[in-house]
């Protein structure tokens, strides 16, 4: 899959004030991603500078508010799907029983599997992407070639 500044520019444009400002001070963007980010703020009306942002205002925008369940799984891989997705479109998730379930299946079926957490402040952002699962939206096509 080859970046360009499009698909960048789409990403970014799907993403919270807070998350776009964290993943920009993250120092973990390329340089086209650090443009196009600037870019998307600025846009926004919103200037930013590297030292605007301490380290522990970027973990706290990140996790802003309580976390709250989202979705539970019986099955962990199905519970670290959908925390993959939501952790690439920019939305924290947090899987706090996924350990005990891969260490105890039994023990998880009777505590009810392996939630999903995800910060109150993201709830609704979540629950389209969880909708948008279920609608098949994230399936991958059958001609669809995954090897690159």
């Amino acid at each position: 899959m080859d970046i360009t500044k499009e698909s960048l520019v789409n990403r970014f444009q799907n993403l919270h004030d807070d998350e776009l400002r964290r993943r920009l001070g993250s120092g973990e963007l390329t340089e086209l991603a650090q443009e196009v980010a600037r870019e998307e703020l600025s846009s926004r009306g919103i200037t930013y500078s590297p030292a605007e942002m301490t380290t522990a205002e970027v973990e706290e925008s990140a996790v802003a508010g309580d976390l709250v369940p989202i979705a539970r799984y019986l099955e962990p891989a199905e519970a670290t799907v959908l925390q993959a997705v939501l952790d690439s479109e920019g939305i924290p998730a947090f899987s706090p029983d996924a350990h005990m379930a891969t260490a105890n299946y039994l023990l998880s079926t009777a505590t009810g599997g392996v939630r999903i957490l995800v910060p109150e402040s993201h709830l609704q952002a979540a629950h389209e992407i969880l909708e948008a699962i279920r609608r098949g939206d994230y399936a991958l096509s059958d001609d669809e070639d995954i090897s690159t």
